[in-house]
């Protein structure tokens, strides 16, 4: 992941436009509930989905569940709910390409209640 800095804009971050995990990336579950709670906790603040197992958790900066998740299973690919951003936990970096549109439309329909 790149980081531009300058002290008159601000920073930006530049996602990898690949990376060599974004093939564990599976269909979306039929019946799937993207709009779900944490299954440790049950935040639903800032939740991640799992990309490799739809399972949700929430993020490093609740209680760290998804962290968790990819630390005992290494799934690495994961989606925000709140912002509809993929990040891999192995490369330590967003990560934006048309492997991940399925799932990012789909939440995107859950999130803005949209057809």
């Amino acid at each position: 992941m790149e980081v531009t800095d300058s002290s008159e804009m601000g920073f930006a971050v530049c996602p990898l436009s690949s990376c060599p995990h974004d093939d564990i990336v599976n269909k979306i579950p039929v019946g799937f509930e993207a709009d779900g709670p944490c299954e440790n906790c049950g935040d639903k603040e800032e939740n991640w989905i799992c990309l490799v197992c739809y399972h949700i958790f929430c993020g490093r900066h609740r209680l760290g569940h998804g962290v968790a998740h990819y630390e005992a299973s290494k799934h690495s690919m994961a989606l925000s709910f709140c912002d509809l951003s993929v990040w891999c936990h192995a490369c330590d970096s967003y990560v934006s390409n048309s492997k991940f549109e399925e799932a990012i439309r789909y939440v995107e329909k859950v999130k803005f209640k949209s057809e």
